[in-house]
């Protein structure tokens, strides 16, 4: 980042990425959030023995069910400029990804506590801007400041909603004359929002190793989503597929679109 001139702007979403992702998992109404405070003496104890925070996690603290860790792995900005009426104009693209690994804390029979690593994923977003080119410069004035909080918002918001999907994956718990109402609010989807429609998960148990696997159901369909409200939304089922109630829900990545 030194290399590029962005330690700036990679330091202000890091910065703020803490506090956006405790706003985003506060609104969801499903954790009562402890703050990272509380493992400074576990990181102290990492930092010692030149360990990685992410890469060997430590077990929740007492009184802590899950941890997140968030690993910022890329980080790099675009510019492209063009005159358009007479006007130098400059767009200016910011893009960013991480890696998520949350841990859930298990107890030995000993009384031990462990970290269970239940998932590890990579998520990636961008933001861009166009503004006018500032004499002197290839940088439109201005558009830092507004692009960096809207991207670390993205990324707690994916980042949250990896967190949520996986401890309480979002599932249909009614159809209702063909409106579908969701166990997640507005911590996990917005209105418009397209939705894949999965049949009910399976567990079967592995006969090699005795471990419970989590089989997904097919899918049935898209939906989009027509209201949402703090702890619940409703949908409708897109084409004349059908949905059950138990079926989990999971959203079209718009980045992906």
């Amino acid at each position: 980042m030194a290399r590029q001139s962005l330690t700036t702007e990679m330091g202000r979403v890091v910065e703020s990425l803490d506090n956006q992702l405790m706003a985003t998992l506060q609104s969801s109404r499903k954790f009562t959030l402890v703050d990272r405070g509380s493992l400074d003496t576990l990181m102290a104890n990492l930092k010692s023995q030149k360990k990685s925070l992410f890469d060997e996690p430590p077990p929740p603290p007492e009184g802590v069910d899950y941890c997140a860790f968030i690993k910022v792995d890329h980080f790099q900005e675009e510019t492209a400029r063009a005159n358009i009426g007479g006007t130098e104009k400059v767009r200016r693209t910011f893009q960013v990804s991480a890696q998520v690994k949350i841990v859930k804390a298990a107890v030995k029979k000993d009384g031990d506590r462990l970290g269970e690593i239940l998932d590890m994923s990579s998520i990636s977003t961008q933001v861009e801007d166009v503004g006018n080119v500032t004499p002197g410069s290839n940088r439109p004035t201005g558009l830092t400041d507004k692009l960096m909080p809207e991207l670390a918002k993205k990324l707690a918001e994916k980042s949250a909603a990896r967190l949520l999907a996986v401890v309480f994956p979002a599932k249909i718990i009614d159809v209702d004359e063909g409106v579908l109402t969701i166990n997640q609010g507005e911590a996990f989807f917005k209105k418009g929002d397209v939705v894949q429609v999965f049949g009910p998960a399976r567990v079967k148990e592995d006969p090699d190793t005795g471990e419970m696997i989590r089989i997904p159901g097919k899918v049935m369909g898209t939906a989009k989503i027509t209201s949402v409200t703090p702890t619940i939304s409703q949908a409708k089922m897109n084409g004349k597929a059908e949905a059950v109630e138990g079926a989990l829900v999971q959203k079209v990545d718009d980045d992906e679109d």
